[in-house]
């Protein structure tokens, strides 16, 4: 997925307050990108952006999102240098392994 358009479309749907189309949305969105990731650094930049975006959003509850996608997502949108190489791809590995 391209990240503007992505975060556009998060954007858009958080301002009409369609909460659950942006859960749904997420969780498509994290199986996309980790099935399909370049670098660990634009995986990384992307979900950090995404996030970002979503912070308030998750914080006060407003997402009817489950804990694991959240969780899923913070492991995610952890700085790069949280984790070697190794532990990254292992990470991706396991997340893309968990909706299979």
């Amino acid at each position: 997925m391209e990240t503007e358009k992505t975060l556009q479309t998060i954007e858009k749907l958080l301002q009409r307050q369609q909460y659950t189309k942006v859960s749904d949305l997420l969780q498509k969105m994290i199986d996309i990108e980790i099935e399909q990731h370049k670098s660990i650094q634009e995986t990384v930049d992307f979900f950090n952006k995404v996030y970002d975006k979503l912070y308030y959003y998750i914080i006060f509850n407003k997402l009817n999102v489950d804990k694991a996608t959240i969780k899923q997502l913070e492991s995610l949108a952890m700085p790069l240098k949280s984790r070697t190489e190794e532990k990254w791809k292992e990470l991706f590995e396991n997340s893309g392994k968990e909706k299979k």
